[in-house]
């Protein structure tokens, strides 16, 4: 736990405002403020965890990953529930009967009565999904294959999330950058 949120932190403090952080440095702590970065926290969460290729017991780094595979899709969906209901990473303008329409001027989202896709839960849905294949056929795989299946399908759900993101510039052919504005 405390290697993902130092990791996740870490990398958003660098890609937002990296000298404006170094300029009052308890800012960098203030995870109140908000300010996590995903990919670094996977990154930071597993350098805590031992493995080792010596010894009968160990895990090597992928078998270690195949046995969380179906956790870390699980842990996402559950940070997508804030950040669904505080309007961060939130949606393109929709007619869709489920858009969502931010009211609260405490919102991350756009305060202006325009109804925007939930992307945030269409996520906490796939990462379910991909929770849920992974647990259904990870014994069926080649050993230390369930990690790399779930960076495939992740990102694979990231990249068409990504056109209904309406917090990325769009970069060419309605594909959009990887992070969203500087908050």
């Amino acid at each position: 736990m405390f290697g993902t949120i130092i990791g996740a932190r870490f990398y958003f403090v660098v890609q937002n405002d990296f000298t404006g952080y170094l300029n009052y440095l308890w800012r960098i702590a203030a995870l109140w403020e908000g300010g996590l970065a995903y990919f670094s926290g996977l990154a930071g969460g597993r350098s805590w965890l031992p493995t080792s290729t010596r010894g009968d017991n160990a895990f090597s780094f992928l078998q270690l990953g195949d046995l969380l595979a179906p956790a870390i899709p699980i842990g996402g969906a559950v940070g997508r529930i804030g950040c669904g209901l505080d309007g961060m990473d939130h949606g393109t303008p929709t007619s869709l009967p489920w858009g969502i329409v931010y009211e609260n001027p405490n919102s991350f989202a756009p305060v202006d009565g325009v109804s925007r896709h939930p992307d945030q839960f269409y996520e906490l849905l796939g990462d379910l999904m991909i929770a849920t294949v992974l647990i259904k056929i990870r014994r069926k795989l080649p050993e230390e294959a369930a990690f790399f299946l779930y960076l495939v399908l992740f990102s694979l759900l990231r990249f068409f999330l990504f056109f209904v993101r309406g917090n990325v510039p769009e970069v060419l052919l309605g594909m959009k950058t990887g992070y969203g504005p500087r908050w």
